[in-house]
């Protein structure tokens, strides 16, 4: 069994060796044509699609509210991205909002829920006069807006603080500006330019 073992070893490292060597001399050979003759360079360019330039603003975004959380002193102005799909559509959109403003979204439909169960009588029947108070519970994103002002004022200023003192929070807001600019004017030059 020794034997066998050794004789099988034996003939691994010779094949090994071998196949050392003819990798070698096949490698000098090709230094030795490579020398001869200079590095062809291919250069690819190419317009990008509006579906990669989306893609990489989505990365950079990313990046970019990820270490704004991290550097920022308030957690109720972390900015989460996510897809929703809005009523009435089946399109999915990307939208990126401060945590506050989905507390108070979420307030708003606790609320909500609470006044549309107030609705439904003991006999079954809907309360028309509730329903129309619970609607209008329910309120805009620019009433909202207005209503946290003051909110939104703190997130820019924290923006505006971690740009003045994170180099890499401020590039990478920069690097968001221009390709947000370079991918509008992409679209713009894409469908204003018809046939003439």
């Amino acid at each position: 069994m020794h034997k066998n073992l050794s004789a099988s070893l034996i003939f691994c490292f010779g094949l090994l060796v071998c196949t050392a060597q003819a990798q070698t001399s096949s490698t000098d050979a090709e230094e030795q044509v490579s020398d001869s003759r200079p590095i062809e360079e291919i250069n690819v360019t190419g317009r990008r699609t509006f579906l990669s330039m989306r893609n990489a603003i989505r990365r950079v975004e990313d990046s970019l509210y990820g270490l704004f959380n991290e550097l920022n002193s308030d957690d109720s102005l972390d900015i989460h991205c996510k897809t929703v799909r809005h009523t009435s559509t089946h399109i999915r959109t990307r939208t990126c909002e401060p945590v506050f403003l989905g507390h108070i979204r979420q307030a708003q439909s606790r609320e909500f829920m609470s006044s549309m169960r107030d609705a439904l009588g003991e006999n079954g029947e809907l309360n028309q006069a509730v329903i129309s108070n619970s609607m209008n519970l329910l309120e805009s994103d620019s009433n909202l807006a207005i209503q946290l002002t003051s909110k939104y004022e703190q997130l820019n200023e924290e923006m505006l603080r971690i740009a003045m003192e994170n180099e890499d929070y401020r590039n990478s807001l920069m690097q968001l500006g221009e390709m947000k600019a370079e991918y509008q004017n992409a679209r713009k030059a894409s469908f204003n330019s018809g046939p003439q």
